[in-house]
């Protein structure tokens, strides 16, 4: 986890592939989340695993010679990551090593980059060969494509014609050159506002007036705008929570508009333009000024463009105000970050895995510099530890050994997952200076919100055994957890006393539904003996359940 981690973080500063060497099945299986997040993320990585000897008996150098090598000898190795790669190998001789490693990098490094991954044998790694070289002239990434003639002029004509354009985005950024390019089409379509959707990388500087911050697909102008270009995006709204306006005119410009690795992706675009996001942009921008600079330029946009810069002065205002202590003395996520921000020089680097606080760290960093903002590309906490030290690594680097300063902000939870046992002894070992920054919000909010969502407006009739648990854990939540008012964003906090019974007691009755369900499967017509048993456990939570006064029913 934690040096593919640290490999994903040097890669998506520079761009440039990395190597992760693993052992066999089991290092594979290591990687765990972090395949996820360097293929969600489109870093370029290329990942070496050895293969157990297939051969036993000497009849090649490198035949086995441990007990492991039958144990960990498995079916299709590569199998265990490749829906998370670009693309994946076997060396089987050692004659084309080089060519079967080059291969593999322009996968990795031809959009929609992403991890690569090959295994072999000893018998293979340890073959005599003949030296020789290849011309790296020959191997290297497919160029970006740009939209047609006619796209160009279909996307131009909707932003000149419409009267609330917006652009929403995701890893544009990856690109830093795309981001100026975005400013500059935001400058020439006055009253075009984009919005961040969290994708992976710093996409629009927030000193500029159609900045929209950063949010996970809920916004209101999503539901406002009658133009959207949604430029390299995943997921650009969560239909369930906020959408588009029916008559809204949409276009998706993107490296992979299929999202190929997503079983299932759709948004009602008009039309879906595979194309390189800063060569589109600026395309699209250079058409605008050619062809309707007398509409751009006219009394109608400049309006716009005063009533743009009126709103943003807003958005920065209530985003100051979030970011102050309460009464008591107490403060939230915005307080702390932006004090944070203020301490730290201009141009740091942050590394982002506040998860439920993400947005929230946003507006108070409010990034402007291309590659200074990096968030976990997928959904495997954890990458932060790693991936800060990567980071810092490459701003070192192409610094001349003295990079940016690089600021790791991360969950409570998160922070376990990214084993900092390792992040801090190869931070020390190899002099790899970073600051961690842990937000405590006193437990998993995630799985609390994810809980609020899915049963917030139903109650217990008709409801299946299980899930009348996960209502129950709801209800206790509203009847004894306290909850803290405060200027910036909070959820409902447990008191320890209250958490340790309710989750004793929702633990239990888990355990004893399942164990019942299980009896009931073994033994058709249980003994009068387990069903007092049963019953008497049964009795016990039921109680607990009266004492905590928790409205409702348990099965």
């Amino acid at each position: 986890m934690v040096a593919l981690s640290l490999a994903d973080g040097y890669a998506r500063l520079t761009n440039k592939p990395q190597c992760v060497i693993v052992h066999v099945d089991v290092g594979t299986q290591g990687l765990g989340a972090a395949v996820h997040n360097a293929s969600c993320g489109r870093a370029p990585v290329l990942i070496f695993a050895g293969l157990s000897p297939y051969t036993i008996e000497g009849e090649y150098r490198g035949s086995r010679t441990e007990y492991i090598h039958w144990i960990q000898d498995v079916p299709d190795q590569k199998q265990i990551v490749a829906q998370y790669c670009r693309y994946t190998g076997e060396i089987k001789r050692g004659a084309n090593v080089k060519q079967l490693v080059n291969r593999a990098l322009t996968f990795a490094t031809s959009e929609p980059r992403g991890p690569v991954y090959l295994a072999g044998a000893r018998e293979a790694m340890e073959e005599d060969i003949e030296p020789y070289k290849l011309d790296q002239r020959y191997w290297t990434a497919v160029e970006p494509s740009a939209l047609t003639s006619k796209q160009t002029e279909r996307v131009a004509q909707l932003l000149v014609e419409a009267e609330s354009p917006l652009v929403i985005t995701g890893y544009s950024g990856r690109n830093h050159n795309a981001v100026g390019a975005l400013v500059e089409l935001a400058n020439t379509v006055k009253g075009l506002k984009v919005l961040d959707t969290g994708g992976s990388d710093m996409c629009f500087p927030a000193d500029h007036p159609a900045w929209l911050g950063l949010r996970y697909g809920v916004e209101d102008n999503i539901k406002t705008a009658d133009v959207i270009i949604v430029l390299d995006c995943d997921v650009p709204w969560i239909p369930t929570q906020c959408k588009p306006k029916d008559d809204a005119k949409i276009i998706h410009i993107d490296v992979d508009p299929l999202k190929q690795q997503m079983p299932v992706f759709y948004i009602n675009a008009l039309a879906r333009y595979r194309a390189d996001s800063e060569t589109a942009v600026t395309q699209i921008t250079e058409h605008l000024k050619a062809k309707y600079e007398s509409e751009i330029t006219s009394s109608r946009f400049e309006e716009k463009w005063t009533a743009l810069q009126d709103s943003h002065k807003q958005r920065l205002q209530t985003i100051s105000d979030q970011a102050k202590p309460g009464e008591d003395g107490t403060f939230g996520c915005s307080y702390l970050v932006h004090q944070l921000r203020k301490s730290c020089p201009q141009d740091t680097i942050w590394a982002i895995e506040a998860v439920t606080n993400t947005a929230f760290v946003a507006d108070q960093i409010q990034a402007t510099f291309p590659g200074s903002w990096i968030n976990c590309g997928g959904g495997g906490l954890g990458w932060s530890g790693g991936g800060a030290l990567g980071i810092k690594l490459a701003t070192d680097f192409e610094n001349g050994g003295k990079g940016k300063f690089v600021v790791q902000i991360v969950g409570d939870g998160t922070y376990l997952f990214s084993v900092p046992g390792s992040v801090y002894w190869i931070a020390q070992r190899y002099n790899i200076p970073i600051l961690t920054v842990v937000l405590n919000n006193k437990g998993m909010v995630l799985y609390a919100v994810v809980l609020d969502d899915i049963f917030a407006d139903i109650g217990q009739a008709g409801m299946h055994p299980a899930s009348r648990f996960f209502w129950f854990i709801r209800r206790a939540r509203e009847a004894k957890y306290q909850t803290k008012n405060s200027t910036s964003h909070s959820h409902p906090r447990p008191t320890t006393q209250v958490l340790r019974r309710h989750l004793l007691v929702v633990n239990a009755g888990l355990v004893m539904l399942v164990l019942w369900k299980n009896w009931q499967r073994c033994f058709p017509k249980p003994s009068k003996r387990s069903r007092a048993v049963f019953a008497l456990c049964w009795t016990r939570i039921l109680t607990d359940r009266k004492e905590s006064t928790v409205a409702g029913r348990l099965p």
